[in-house]
């Protein structure tokens, strides 16, 4: 249980597929659930109770499914993003081996400019 809240270790993209598996097969649990709630309502002989117990229930079930799988898809291309940008930072932190070139040439000194006396007139 320790390893679970490993800050080192992140999550791998198929721990975070199964999340959003797991979760969208709660929400189908829970909607097929509330839907028989509804047909029991209306079974009962409260019709309007009932259809808008299973029309909110499908409609609020499939908003936060969809929701739950964009979120799902939005954090593994965020974990892709950070796979690519560690590789890309090691390379640059790597000092890359350079083949031994030519010297470059020294710059030449710039000649010296010659003095001359000018004469003051007064």
């Amino acid at each position: 249980m320790n390893n679970l809240f490993d800050q080192d270790r992140p999550l791998t993209l198929g721990a975070i597929k199964l999340a959003t598996g797991v979760l969208g097969l709660l929400l189908f649990v829970t909607g097929i659930l509330y839907v028989f709630a509804g047909i029991g309502a209306m079974i009962d002989g409260e019709i309007l109770s009932g259809l808008t117990r299973i029309i909110g229930t499908v409609t609020i079930l499939f908003f936060m499914f969809l929701l739950i799988r964009l979120l799902g898809e939005h954090i593994a291309a965020s974990h892709r993003l950070n796979d690519r940008l560690t590789v890309l930072g090691d390379d640059m932190r790597v000092r890359r081996a350079t083949t031994e070139a030519e010297p470059a040439p020294a710059k030449p000194k710039p000649a010296a400019k010659a003095k001359t006396k000018s004469k003051a007139s007064s």
